[in-house]
This record gives structure tokens, C-alpha cells and sequence, in this order.
């Protein structure tokens, strides 16, 4: 494997994680603008409450001065009031999980960035030790004029990552 070679399988490993760096930030920022859209339903939800609340004050002050014995508007005033009282709680309850739910997609996007500077970092590190057992074992065996290639420094590159990443879900399986 060529130097160039690896320099391509970094690119292609770094533009696939940027990849799912932008796909987990747009699902963020769609959590996000959920959030803002559900804080605003709210506003709007408590502004038509409060106004439905002064008109009905207007409207049984205005019409029914006994309260309740003429025309029957302030029990029918009662009732819409509770049941926006209880869509503003079903409202404020969506609200609460969209922000869970975001909390939850902040962290589940550090923790994959972390996964990935780990695993880029083990990747760059194994190579380069790979490329400086090539040199030495290159060098030992100068007399008998055998060389190790790049193809064959990549086959045992692949080789060893292939077993890390057996041993990795073998080592999960047992978790």
C-alpha cells in the first residue's frame, strides 16, 4: 500500500465521519427548532387563555349579574377554560420531552465524537507503528535481500484491525 493509498482511506474515513457529524447536528437543530415551536405554542396557548378569561369576566359582569341564574354562560365558560387549561398541560408535557429529548441528542453526539477521536487516533497510531516495524524488520533482513512491501504492510494492517474489531464484539457480546 502506498503512502498516497493511505492517505485516501484517512479521507474517506474522515469525510464518512464528518457525514454523521452533520447528520447528528441536523437532528439537533431540528430538535432545537421543535423546542422553539412548542415554547412559542405555549406563549400563544397562555395569551388566548388569559384573553378568553377577561372576556368571559366581560361577558358575566355584562349579562348575568346573578351569576349563573340567567342565561347559563359562565358554567359553558367554565368548561372551555378547563379544557384549554388542560391542552396547555398536554402542551407544557411535550414540551418537557422535547427537551429531554434534545439533552439526550447533545449527549449521544459527544460521546460519538469521543468514540470517533479514539478510534481515529488508534488508526494513525497503529499504522505508524506498522510503517516503523517495516523499516526494522526491512533492515534485519537486508542480507538475505528480502523486502517487505506496502501490500504487505497493508494486508497485516488489515489483518490486525480485522481481529481488533473481532475481539471488540467478542468483548461486547460477553458485556
Amino acid at each position: 500500500m502506498r503512502f498516497e493509498d493511505t492517505s485516501k482511506n484517512i479521507n474517506i474515513y474522515n469525510q464518512g465521519w464528518n457525514d454523521c457529524k452533520a447528520e447528528m447536528k441536523a437532528d439537533l437543530e431540528k430538535a432545537q427548532l421543535n423546542e422553539a415551536y412548542a415554547i412559542h405554542d405555549q406563549m400563544c396557548a397562555q395569551a388566548e387563555l388569559a384573553d378568553i378569561h377577561n372576556s368571559h369576566k366581560f361577558i358575566m359582569d355584562e349579562k348575568c349579574s346573578s351569576q349563573e341564574k340567567h342565561c347559563g354562560c359562565v358554567p359553558l365558560l367554565r368548561a372551555e377554560l378547563t379544557a384549554l387549561k388542560a391542552a396547555n398541560e398536554l402542551q407544557l408535557q411535550a414540551l418537557i420531552e422535547n427537551q429531554k429529548d434534545t439533552i439526550r441528542a447533545k449527549r449521544e453526539l459527544a460521546e460519538l465524537e469521543l468514540e470517533a477521536d479514539i478510534y481515529k487516533k488508534d488508526f494513525v497510531e497503529t499504522y505508524e507503528e506498522l510503517r516503523t516495524l517495516k523499516g526494522a524488520i526491512n533492515w534485519y533482513f537486508k542480507n538475505l535481500q528480502v523486502s517487505i512491501t506496502d501490500e504487505v504492510l497493508s494486508l497485516a494492517f488489515h489483518s490486525f484491525k480485522n481481529k481488533q474489531a473481532e475481539a471488540d464484539l467478542r468483548r461486547d457480546d460477553e458485556a
